[in-house]
């Protein structure tokens, strides 16, 4: 029986042992819980490459998610590629926590930050802030407050985190606090879809469109969330993440 069992244990250790990280966690895992960072490839932040991207989810997602993946297959042989999971409406504690991760994970590397929906908004914040190289937007939302009113009274559910919360209109409003200035150092790519239900792509081309050094793109198709593994915008992302 003992023989067995070390049989056994051979042929499942070479396995177990070249397995990747889980980037599929059970809904309710705490790796989706705000507030968190994703870090599947490497744990010390003194490990990371010199070029690392920062993702942030949008509205009700949580990371590890299906664009959050996308992004790191692409990019991993040349960056590390961190998620963060942050509370969709509690704006003080994830402007808090971002200075603190920029300081204790970020110092002395070349950051391109990405960020779909409410996530957008929230790279485009936290790449000026520190001065990223880059910054990526896919569908952003261009005014929080404004566009999450519709939610205010609601009761949410985040499947990822299987967690409910209920949005009020004080907490939408405070987005209205977070400072909006541009880095004269950080490039930005917007990319938009026309058929994107949920925002209006005219008002986002108009609010990114005038704003120095970014790059609006605006694809006929693709929805709200576009699927980087077929989407033509992937290209365009990729030249313009390794361009130097």
């Amino acid at each position: 029986m003992r023989i067995i069992l070390l049989m056994v244990l051979a042929i499942l250790w070479p396995a177990a042992a070249h397995a990747g990280p889980n980037l599929n966690p059970e809904h309710g895992d705490a790796a989706y819980q705000a507030w968190s960072i994703l870090s599947p490839d490497v744990a010390d932040p003194s490990d990371y490459k010199d070029n690392v991207i920062v993702y942030f989810h949008g509205f009700r997602s949580a990371v590890p998610n299906g664009t959050y993946k996308r992004i790191r297959k692409k990019f991993k042989k040349t960056h590390t590629v961190l998620g963060v999971n942050y509370n969709y409406l509690n704006i003080a504690e994830t402007v808090k926590k971002l200075d603190e991760f920029a300081e204790t994970h970020l110092k002395g590397r070349k950051i391109t930050v990405f960020g779909t929906s409410l996530g957008g908004f929230w790279a485009e914040y936290f790449g000026n802030r520190i001065g990223a190289t880059k910054i990526v937007q896919i569908n952003p939302l261009s005014d929080p407050a404004k566009q999450l009113e519709k939610y205010a009274g609601t009761t949410q559910k985040s499947k990822r985190r299987q967690t409910a919360f209920t949005v009020t209109l004080d907490g939408v409003h405070s987005y209205k606090g977070v400072p909006r200035t541009a880095n004269p150092a950080t490039t930005s790519l917007v990319v938009l879809t026309a058929d994107d239900q949920l925002l209006d792509h005219k008002v986002s081309q108009a609010f990114y469109g005038s704003r120095d050094r970014t790059k609006v793109s605006i694809y006929p198709t693709g929805g709200h969330t576009i699927d980087l593994r077929k989407h033509e915008a992937a290209k365009e992302i990729g030249a313009f993440v390794w361009d130097k």
